[in-house]
């Protein structure tokens, strides 16, 4: 079975092992409610720095991507890749521009971790990601993830403060993680390092398409109603269908 994504006007195909996915289409549209395209620091977009890693015994390898500083946060993208088990088959992980997405990927009976880190090779300096405090939020754009899939997010200080985010269940969207969700003791206001681990079960996979800042935007209380009002009128005008046709 073959699974298919547009990124930046070009398709892509992805074949599948059956295993159940989310798909993007299939999300609800209320679970975008409040999501915003503005994104304040770009952590990673994808579009410049080639990521090729590829393993088909039980080992890890790593690479380092450079690409533009608007594109990835300090310039440049550590990926590690490890397999746990496998019969053979291979564990990838791409980032090849222009399409301008990251895939990680397990075939049938393989298990892998892989890691991207981002920390300009010997630390970002403190980077504010809070940008004054205009800013309080991991944005993620997830093209396609497995359902038995786990992300780890992972921030560093500069006075060695940890903080982390363990996500499981994620459907692809548009997805924020609130800076104040995370655990750990990590100050967002001077950032060392920034990490973002894949886990899972044999067979499983993902596809990013952007990492960055952003706000936790909280629908308002006249937004819900006027979304209530939106739906309830189209349930009467279907009613209203329904009886002209009877």
């Amino acid at each position: 079975m073959s699974f298919a994504f547009v990124v930046g006007g070009q398709k892509h195909t992805r074949e599948t092992d059956g295993t159940m996915k989310y798909a993007a289409t299939a999300l609800p549209a209320l679970m975008l409610i409040g999501a915003s395209a503005h994104a304040s620091i770009v952590i990673d977009n994808f579009d410049t720095g080639v990521t090729n890693l590829e393993l088909n015994t039980v080992s890890s390898s790593s690479q380092t991507a450079n690409g533009n500083p608007g594109d990835i946060i300090g310039g440049d993208r550590d990926v590690e890749l490890t397999v746990l088990s496998t019969t053979g088959l291979s564990a990838s992980v791409n980032a090849n521009p222009p399409a301008g997405v990251l895939a990680w990927s397990n075939a049938s009976q393989v298990q892998s971790t892989a890691m991207l880190t981002w920390d300009d090779g010997g630390g970002l300096g403190g980077r504010d990601l809070t940008e004054g405090g205009a800013s309080d939020a991991i944005l993620m754009e997830l093209i396609e993830i497995d359902l038995t899939a786990e992300l780890t997010f992972s921030v560093t200080d500069t006075a060695v403060g940890l903080s982390s985010l363990v996500l499981s269940g994620l459907a692809p969207g548009e997805l924020k993680f609130g800076f104040s969700s995370f655990t750990g003791s990590a100050d967002f206001a001077s950032v060392d390092s920034i990490s973002l681990t894949f886990a899972g079960p044999s067979a499983v996979d993902a596809v990013v398409d952007l990492v960055a800042t952003s706000t936790v935007n909280v629908p308002e209380p006249s937004t819900i109603a006027t979304l209530g009002i939106g739906l309830a009128g189209m349930g009467f005008m279907r009613k209203r269908a329904q009886k002209k046709n009877a």
